[in-house]
């Protein structure tokens, strides 16, 4: 299938390092990365990475310009993960998911390798409220960890699990994300959604976007709790080395590919894609060693300047 598809959709591609697809109809189901490029036995994310716009019209969408880094007070992550309704309340439907057992490592790790400042929100404390008044403009990097449900009929009922509510697609359009470099939902099918004619898929990067957010990475379809933790922390190591956000997520993709394991089928790296603005890096936090380095090669500047006058003066 990979091979006939490739042939199909890919043979009068241009050959490029970074490839933009607009998708329409169920071809908005369909990880292009992962079909193999004709008169070749490599699929298409060996050879250059790929992101995505619901729509033709977000190709002239200007975006304010980013900084490359930030400061280590500022926040360089707000995450969410591993939500557990509070006892005593009640949320139809949350009883039927599982624990996400890996979710709150995933978050974990993540700030990890991030560095600056993280702000986690898991278990009880991943609550919606948080997202509200605008307080994650500018963000670099915003992650859930939780359950997806898609609504393939009702688009604006599509929702992520949180600790007492669920957030509704319809819900994230009123958000204020203006500048949010990064948005990743880390969960099952919160790329899928309604296919509207013309204009791709009604689903949570459409949403995300039209609150103001550069970028999203979503999935396709229902991944692992497991391997996509480990996928993720792949992705934000990458991410900290001052990759793109396209190029860090064909490398993540490449080192499950590549990993000789099971972890190298499409199923556990292929459903995620990335949609919105993907040729340009997040920004990085300015490690405090950095601006202690600084300041120590400033002062030492501003020494040998005072002791050079003195000795002028004398």
């Amino acid at each position: 299938a990979s091979r006939s598809l490739g042939k199909v959709l890919l043979s009068n591609m241009p050959r490029a390092d970074h490839g933009i697809v607009v998708p329409d109809g169920p071809l908005s189901a369909l990880p292009f990365e992962a079909l193999i490029v004709p008169g070749t036995d490599t699929v298409l994310i060996e050879s250059s990475d790929v992101s995505y716009l619901p729509s033709a019209q977000l190709l002239l969408r200007q975006l304010p310009p980013a900084s490359r880094w930030t400061t280590p007070w500022n926040r360089q992550l707000v995450a969410f993960g591993d939500p557990v309704v509070p006892p005593g309340e009640t949320l139809l439907g949350a009883e039927r998911l599982p624990r996400l057992l890996a979710s709150a490592a995933e978050v974990q790790g993540i700030a990890a390798i991030v560095g600056g400042r993280s702000e986690l929100h898991l278990g009880t404390d991943a609550q919606k409220s948080y997202l509200a008044n605008g307080r994650l403009r500018g963000l670099p990097l915003l992650h859930f960890s939780t359950h997806g449900i898609a609504d393939t009929e009702n688009p604006d009922r599509s929702r992520i699990l949180l600790a007492s509510n669920f957030m509704f697609q319809e819900e994230v359009y009123n958000l204020d994300l203006t500048g949010v470099g990064l948005v990743t939902l880390s969960a099952c099918d919160t790329g899928r959604g309604k296919f509207i004619g013309g204009e791709g898929v009604e689903a949570f990067p459409r949403a995300f976007l039209a609150a103001g957010a550069n970028a999203t990475i979503t999935s396709l379809w229902r991944v692992a709790d497991a391997p996509t933790a480990e996928f993720m922390q792949q992705l934000y190591f990458f991410l900290n080395q001052g990759q793109s956000k396209a190029k860090a997520l064909q490398s993540a993709k490449l080192s499950f590919l590549h990993s000789n394991s099971a972890l190298s089928n499409p199923r556990h790296w292929a459903a995620f894609v990335l949609n919105g603005e993907g040729e340009k890096p997040t920004a990085r936090a300015i490690p405090w060693s950095g601006l202690l380095i600084l300041g120590a090669g400033l002062l030492t500047v501003a020494s040998g300047f005072i002791w050079k006058r003195q000795r002028q003066m004398a």
